[in-house]
């Protein structure tokens, strides 16, 4: 805190802040191409697959760093590199509890870059993406304040840069939602630091709730790191609290098909929810 800069200042200038911020955010730019929402939502597969930056108006949002070419800085076999990369990275994303608009963007590039076996550290890209698309838990520490990933849609939240927080975190969800396959996959890699951060992504996606719910419980079932099947509980009680009414996950059934598994409702013992059960129904499905 600067000299002469006491509380009562502090929370002055943080007002005044949150003052801009909704003058900012009454300016009608919501579905605009100022939108991080939209933006991430118009980023094609084969843009998100190839590593096409410059068909993603990074600058738009922020003029440093240069978040492409750092994104391909954490690609590189050195692992220095890929650290300082990392870390400018990290501070173009998320700082001091806010969520910038480029680290929207940047998760379908990290999921991939997470993915590749080349890439050094995978889990803190891994991180990063799930960072980011998670509201900040500074003012609510209660246990099921811990359990919720985004902020109410009336409880609007303004970051440090004037954006809107519900926005930025909603498309880095909604990122992770459109390439779940790549986390899903990842919760059976040989690194455990890459599973348990699969998890931690998995749980914030804004979509596909039953199939990750299905694909957190089955690798539930083999999982023997105890920290691992820790998170993966964690990641199915977060999940279940964003997207109660989907994300049960599907059994198999005698004749082939898949149902969801039956419920036992009821509060669990440390956490505020039901519980499933993991016992399928004896009886065959019905055709």
């Amino acid at each position: 805190m600067g000299e002469g800069m006491d509380a009562e200042a502090l929370h002055e200038a943080w007002s005044a802040g949150e003052a801009s911020g909704e003058e900012y955010g009454s300016q009608g730019w919501e579905g605009t191409d100022g939108d991080v929402w939209m933006v991430v939502a118009g980023m094609s597969l084969d843009v998100r697959e190839g590593f096409r930056y410059e068909r993603v108006p990074f600058a738009r949002f922020a003029d440093e760093p240069d978040v492409p070419g750092e994104l391909e800085r954490m690609r590189s076999a050195d692992p220095a590199t890929a650290r300082e990369a990392r870390q400018a990275l990290g501070y173009a994303m998320y700082c001091e509890g806010c969520r910038f608009p480029v680290g929207a963007l940047a998760v379908p590039f990290l999921l991939r870059i997470a993915a590749d076996p080349f890439t050094h550290d995978r889990s803190s890209g891994l991180e990063m993406c799930a960072l980011v698309a998670r509201r900040n838990f500074w003012d609510d520490g209660t246990r099921a304040g811990l359990l919720r990933v985004a902020y109410a849609d009336d409880d609007v939240r303004y970051g440090v840069d004037g954006s809107v927080q519900n926005r930025v975190i909603r498309a880095a969800r909604n990122a992770i939602a459109a390439d779940a396959h790549i986390p899903i996959a990842l919760l059976d890699d040989p690194d455990l630091r890459v599973r348990e951060m699969a998890a931690y992504v998995l749980a914030a996606a804004s979509d596909r709730a039953r199939e990750i719910a299905t694909a957190l419980h089955t690798r539930l079932d083999v999982e023997q790191d105890a920290r691992v099947r820790a998170g993966l509980v964690l990641a199915i009680a977060q999940l279940a609290r964003e997207h109660p009414l989907e994300a049960r996950p599907r059994s198999p059934t005698p004749c082939g098909r898949t149902r969801p598994l039956p419920r036992r409702c009821g509060c669990a013992p440390r956490w505020g929810g039901c519980a499933w059960s993991r016992t399928p129904s004896p009886t065959p499905c019905a055709r």
